[in-house]
């Protein structure tokens, strides 16, 4: 066990830039570890706590949109379709935001990550409008059974 907490903690420290003050670092590493504690989480309920309170606390990270994604999955899967849009759509703008203002730093490489997270983030908003499109389906057919 200790042996694996060692692994954790130099995967999570190889991650912080050179020249990045200690508080930065800090924040970082916290926001990494918050990102891969959601990312193993198998509990929905637990998942779901986790991610809104990543979004409390990590407002600006460049996980927010996969942790956006992530909710809104968890979401769908408890039938809250209307909340599971808002979070699938706050995803595509999340990811507007950071190709609006890249990092100096950015590079061919980022640019290609951007475009793939983009990517992610309009699939999954096209998969959550299907869900809700769906259950608005069954809603109406239901109805519409009763009335018969």
């Amino acid at each position: 066990m200790m042996k694996l907490r060692f692994a954790l903690m130099f995967v999570l420290f190889s991650f912080v830039p050179h020249g990045v003050s200690a508080g930065s670092a800090l924040q970082i590493r916290t926001d990494i570890a918050a990102f891969a504690q959601i990312s193993t989480e198998r509990n929905s309920e637990t998942k779901k706590k986790l991610a809104l309170d990543f979004e409390r606390n990590f407002p600006k990270s460049k996980y927010l949109v996969e942790v956006y994604i992530q909710l809104s999955r968890i979401l769908v899967s408890q039938s809250d379709f209307s909340t599971a849009k808002q979070y699938a759509e706050k995803a595509v703008t999340a990811v507007h935001a950071m190709e609006s203002a890249p990092p100096e730093s950015a590079d061919g490489a980022w640019h290609a990550w951007v475009n793939t997270l983009e990517s992610s983030a309009r699939s999954n908003l096209a998969w959550v409008n299907q869900m809700l499109t769906w259950q608005q389906q069954q809603v109406r057919s239901s109805v519409a059974g009763r009335r018969k």
